[in-house]
This record gives structure tokens, sequence and C-alpha cells, in this order.
């Protein structure tokens, strides 16, 4: 009997102490500052299923911007001449189709130039080009090319050389009185163009003649000779007649004869 209530009453202790050191009691040194050492963990949600979703994984490549939109169908642009001569100008025919809220502009030379807004529009320039190259000409609908060309600019030639030969191959002049004076020169020339120009003076009247045969009787440019005159009649062409008689064939000198 003595021993059976030293039995129990080990067991009503035990259990005592259990109850002031359970989950609900503070922790010694913990303050009696219940979860201030808790972590918290996030919470994943479910899916459709029932089972754990998986987070979504960020993308480290993003999509490109899309690519702007196709304006050819809308622009047009043409040319008279794709190529010219540097210092020429070309002539540029342009039209663009714009919506609300856009305009349009082309390049003409060095120049943008403003074509409109609103509507079809339609324009005709003479662009000019002054130096040789290439040059790109384009027409834009709010800065995004629509239509774009190349015209190209050649260098300007330089002069050919002078062409030909002349020379004088005598003179006659005949006094037929006191006032009146003939001079006749026999020109030889050889290798010039048609359309060259003979030129000599006369005093104060310069008299000129086309190479290259026609109805008016002008030499032939092949070669050969020819004769000019100069004819002064009166006592003030007599007054007039100049010291020497000079023979061109374009700016070239032939040869000058005394009077």
């Amino acid at each position: 009997m003595k021993y059976a209530f030293v039995v129990l009453s080990v067991l009503a202790l035990s259990l005592l102490f259990a109850g002031c050191t359970g989950p609900g009691s503070p922790q010694q040194g913990g303050g009696g500052n219940p979860g201030a050492n808790d972590k918290t963990i996030p919470r994943i949600p479910a899916d459709d299923n029932g089972g754990t979703a998986v987070a979504p994984e960020q993308n480290p490549n993003p999509a490109p911007a899309p690519a702007p939109a196709d304006l050819s169908s809308r622009c047009t642009l043409s040319f008279d001449n794709d190529t010219v001569v540097q210092g020429g100008s070309v002539g540029v025919s342009v039209s663009a189709y714009t919506q609300a809220g856009e305009s349009a502009s082309y390049l003409c030379g060095e120049q943008e130039k403003i074509l409109g807004s609103n509507g079809l529009l339609k324009a005709f320039s003479l662009c000019k080009y002054p130096a040789a190259g290439n040059y790109e000409v384009w027409v834009k609908i709010n800065g995004q090319p629509c239509a774009s060309k190349t015209v190209a600019v050649v260098a300007q030639a330089a002069p050919a050389p002078a062409s030909g030969s002349c020379s004088i191959l005598g003179s006659k002049p005949t006094a037929y009185s006191n006032d009146h004076r003939l001079y006749e020169i026999s020109v030889k020339y050889d290798g010039y163009e048609p359309g060259d120009k003979l030129t000599w003076n006369c005093g104060p009247l310069t008299k000129f003649m086309s190479l290259g045969g026609n109805t008016f009787g002008n030499p032939s440019v092949a070669g050969g000779s020819l004769t000019v005159t100069c004819e002064y009649v009166g006592s003030l062409a007599i007054e007039n007649i100049p010291p020497k008689i000079s023979v061109k064939i374009n700016d070239g000198l032939c040869g000058e004869v005394s009077t």
C-alpha cells in the first residue's frame, strides 16, 4: 500500500511537470515573445490538378521588337533620267498615300522637301546635283522610307583639245581707187569638225563662216583652202582699215595680214 502511494505521487508530479513545459508554454530564453525566431516559408499555390504549381522561369532573352510596317505599297518614285552630268538636273516624280496623322517628305538633290499630309500626295521637282557621285533619292512617311532609288552623277568631261590646223597661204590687196580697196586672203585648213567657225576682222566689223558645207556654200570640213575678203568703200571706211587683218578658226589663230 505504501509503495502504491509512492508510485501514484510520482505519476502525478510527472503529469504536472509536462503541462508546464508543453508546446503552448514559452521556451526559456525566448523573452516571452512566441514566434520571434520563426522563419516564413513562401507558399507555392497548388495547380489545377491539386499538385504543387511550379513558378514560371524568367526569360533571359526577351522577344525582339516587332519590325516596322512595310510602306512600299503606299509610295512611288520615278526619274526622267537616272544618269546626269554634274551640275545638271533630274526630273523627280513622287507620290505617297498618307493616313490621318501621317506626313510625307522626299529628298531632292541635297534638300528634303515636304510633300504634305492626309491623303494622296503627288509632286514633281527638278533636282540639281552639283558634284559627281551616287545620290540616294527617297520618299518617307512619318520618317520611315517607303521608296528609294539612286541617281548617278558623272563628272563633266574635260574640254576636248583643239582640233585641226590652219594657216594663211597668202594675201592680195587691190586698190580700185583712193576710196575703194579690197583685201583677199587665202586660208589653208584641215581636220576641223562640222560647225567650227572661221572668223576674220575687217576693222570694226568681224565676219565669220561655219565649216561644213551647206546650201550657202560654206567650205567642207575635210580640209582644203578658201579665200576670205575685206572690202572698204568710202573715205570713212578707208580711214578705219585696221593695221592687221587676223584670221582664226575657233580660238586658234591661222595668221595675220598687214594692211
